[in-house]
């Protein structure tokens, strides 16, 4: 998926809009952020399987909360396309 959309960014003259385009780059960020966010969860889920109480319910409720509070920035920016 990231290779593929490398090469979709750098397709030539049918993306030049998107070079220009502030909000594209901090959808391309807050993807990263979430496959960022996808590791972590790997790694946390080998600390839980030694120790079931490796962090407070508080913690994970927010931790659980993360990728929405992203993808629905991810989805204003999409739509609302602001310009900076």
């Amino acid at each position: 998926t990231l290779i593929t959309a490398h090469f979709l960014v750098d397709w030539g003259d049918a993306t030049r809009h998107y070079h220009e385009a502030t909000w594209f780059y901090l959808k391309v960020g807050l993807v990263a952020l979430l496959v960022i966010y996808h590791l972590v969860c790997g790694y946390y889920r080998k600390k839980l399987i030694g120790n079931a109480h490796y962090k407070s319910h508080k913690f994970w409720r927010f931790f659980n909360e993360m990728p929405t509070l992203i993808l629905f920035a991810v989805v204003i920016l999409v739509v609302v396309k602001p310009q900076f």
